[in-house]
């Protein structure tokens, strides 16, 4: 196996990360939306680091969004991430509303895109 001489090991997730711009529940600081984003990405970068600490090393994030997965697409095309970061996953918040069926839409529309990534 390419890259894994010891077999199975452990890998950190944090499968709810919310981002900038994230529907009822943008926390992030900043005057605009892309000092937000900047602020988001430096704080994901601070935490991981280079992923040499095992502590803090995150393997897969998921992104965390109501009803859209807009913000899952630009955090993986915008490739500001840590290395050690080798999959990002687009999720949706268990809170639903009348909008729902407007996202199983937009993910089957744009699940395409994603697995071409």
């Amino acid at each position: 196996m390419v890259g894994y001489e010891r077999g199975s090991e452990w890998r950190r997730w944090d499968l709810h990360i919310h981002t900038p711009g994230t529907k009822k529940n943008d926390q992030y600081i900043g005057s605009n939306l892309e000092e937000k984003w900047n602020n988001f990405y430096q704080s994901v970068n601070d935490y991981v680091g280079d992923g040499s600490n095992p502590l803090k090393n995150i393997a897969v994030i998921g992104i965390t969004d109501y009803l859209s997965i807009d913000n899952c697409i630009k955090v993986i095309q915008d490739k500001r991430l840590p290395k050690s970061v080798k999959m990002i996953l687009p999720k949706r918040s268990e809170k639903y509303d009348r909008k729902n069926c407007y996202y199983e839409n937009q993910l089957r529309i744009k699940r395409r895109y994603l697995l071409a990534l």
